[in-house]
């Protein structure tokens, strides 16, 4: 079978996001957010006239923009509020604080406590992503022996843009109607045809 890839692209008011995935195992091959250069130096902007513009430039030499594969570490707080630990690295010629200043702004990271920090190599870092673990006792008889422990550590957006992607797959299998996920069988959901994931799963 032959492997296809769909590349989505986001280009906001600051900034460009793009994933590239596998169309078929919802696989995350890579992703990245790269700013304006000119949006960062504030040309071609006017906050006392409320005008805001990117010179066409900006979208061909996003790739050039000062912050290079920005990573990032989601710690949950409780109620909904997140610390976020964003580690950049930055080209000759462009300021740190405002680069921070930007990225705190952001609307994804600027309802969160936000720390940026600079680093040599953004290459050189492990990122951790999203941590769970989880830890289940019960009871046989009358005793305490029931332990189940689950540990995972994710890519939070590559995690969720797979199991969409998975979702779809399962859809498309079921008759038609609406369905909740528990109700549509695991193996609905894997990428493969049915027997040939029996013979290798079981």
């Amino acid at each position: 079978m032959d492997v296809k890839y769909v590349i989505g692209l986001d280009y906001g008011t600051d900034s460009a996001r793009a994933l590239v995935v596998n169309a078929h195992t919802g696989e995350i091959m890579a992703s990245s957010v790269k700013y304006y250069p000119r949006w960062m130096k504030g040309l071609y902007c006017n906050p006392k006239t409320n005008q805001w513009r990117q010179h066409p430039k900006d979208y061909l030499e996003v790739l050039e923009a000062s912050v290079k594969d920005a990573l990032s570490m989601t710690i949950p707080l409780g109620t909904g509020i997140h610390r976020r630990m964003v580690y950049i690295e930055l080209e000759e010629g462009y300021d740190f604080e405002k680069v921070s200043e930007a990225i705190k702004q952001d609307a994804y990271f600027v309802h969160d406590e936000t720390h940026v920090t600079l680093v040599e190599s953004v290459d050189a870092l492990l990122d951790m992503g999203h941590g769970v673990n989880m830890v289940r006792k019960g009871v046989s008889g009358k005793t305490q022996n029931q332990r189940f422990e689950f540990n995972m550590s994710i890519d939070n957006p590559g995690l969720t843009s797979q199991i969409l992607v998975a979702g779809a797959r399962a859809v498309l299998r079921q008759q038609p109607g609406a369905y909740t996920m528990i109700e549509i069988p695991i193996i609905d959901f894997l990428a493969g045809e049915r027997e040939q994931l029996i013979r290798r799963l079981v």
